[in-house]
């Protein structure tokens, strides 16, 4: 037997909310049979922001893209590209190296 104790299930911050709260202490939706998490309880409103961004992609059964970098970020492709073009841009190519004796 065991002593967990179950917490109580929050209702939806409103009538047309389409999420549901789940045993896990999330919100959660059910989408092509298969259940999908968005976010905890205490903030209904990242949860739902969360499932606006991804739900197009998951009703059509392709896999959300999760985008995390804030706009104007530097990636590592940037600075590849940058790196390998920069030769170019400076008028030399990399066969302009000399070789140390």
């Amino acid at each position: 037997m065991s002593n967990h104790r179950r917490r109580e299930k929050p209702d939806k911050p409103y009538r047309s909310f389409p999420l549901t709260a789940h045993n896990k202490v999330q919100w959660c939706r059910k989408i092509r049979a298969k259940v999908h998490f968005f976010g905890v309880w205490e903030d209904p409103q990242a949860a739902l922001d969360k499932y606006l961004r991804t739900a197009a992609d998951l009703h059509a059964g392709r896999h959300p893209r999760e985008i995390s970098l804030s706009s104007g970020a530097i990636t590592i492709k940037d600075v590849c590209n940058h790196f390998l073009t920069l030769p170019a841009q400076q008028g030399c190519g990399w066969g302009h190296l000399s070789q140390v004796a």
